[in-house]
């Protein structure tokens, strides 16, 4: 019995341990979703290496979380993804044959004929016309399938899911907030990192444009939205009367609802 309780102790604390890089990299992740906006909506090559660093480095410390047994999450979360993880994988290998020097000749972009002719030399012809630039598409579609599969680990436990959901709209909001307030001061994001001018009207901070902030903003009020029928589902009375039902909403929207 003091060895089985012993052993028990034992893998209770190898559990906590292990636990830890996990804790570290659901906390990178919620830290990278802040960021990852502000820079422009990590549109640009410094900020999108950067995203795809700090996605790298989350999914490493989730990796070091689960090394102990790491095909039984990979079994378990791989069911659900069954079907988006083949159509990206395919992307994925697709965009390696693009770049990759040693497929069919007739395969290769024509223009790579031509720069052979011009220069008197026989380059590596790849499919893409430029390979670096795919490599870079490809980098940055990895590390958004990093994130998906991040987000799907960490929110299989309902405490980290609601967690995540919180994080998501708080962000939101506050970049809503510091949108309106840089159109307030005819001020723009893009003036924080670079000088050319831009169009100090529009809505648009932390993005380049409104259209990217409308589309973030979107999700986020989506997100919002979820958020606000989850918790009122135990408040908003629906089965005994209409009557019923509006002044159980309207109590909740004005009252516990608000935030």
């Amino acid at each position: 019995m003091i060895e089985a309780n012993s052993s028990s102790n034992s893998s209770n604390e190898g559990a906590t341990r292990v636990s830890l890089p996990g804790r570290l990299g659901f906390s990178l992740l919620i830290l990278t979703l802040a960021w990852a906006p502000f820079p422009l909506g990590s549109n640009r090559p410094w900020s999108w290496s950067l995203l795809a660093m700090l996605v790298a480095l989350a999914w490493a410390l989730w990796a070091a979380s689960v090394w102990h047994a790491p095909l039984a999450p990979l079994r378990r979360y791989a069911r659900d993804l069954r079907g988006p993880l083949t159509l990206g994988g395919l992307a994925l290998v697709w965009g390696l044959v693009q770049i990759a020097p040693f497929v069919p000749e007739s395969w290769s972009h024509p223009l790579w004929q031509v720069a052979g002719q011009v220069l008197g030399r026989h380059p590596a012809a790849t499919i893409s016309l430029n390979p670096w630039r795919t490599g870079t598409e490809l980098m940055k579609l990895a590390a958004y399938a990093m994130t998906l599969w991040l987000a799907r680990v960490y929110a299989s436990r309902s405490e980290r899911a609601d967690l995540l959901l919180n994080a998501l709209i708080a962000i939101g909001g506050c970049y809503a907030v510091y949108a309106l307030a840089m159109a307030a001061f005819g001020m723009t994001q893009f003036s924080f990192f670079y000088s050319a001018p831009s169009d100090a009207k529009e809505i648009a901070a932390p993005f380049v444009n409104r259209n990217s902030f409308a589309t973030y903003a979107g999700l986020t009020a989506l997100a919002a939205g979820v958020r606000l029928v989850e918790k009122g589902t135990a408040v908003v009375i629906v089965r005994r009367s209409w009557r019923t039902l509006g002044l159980t909403l309207m109590q909740y929207l004005f009252g516990r609802g608000v935030p």
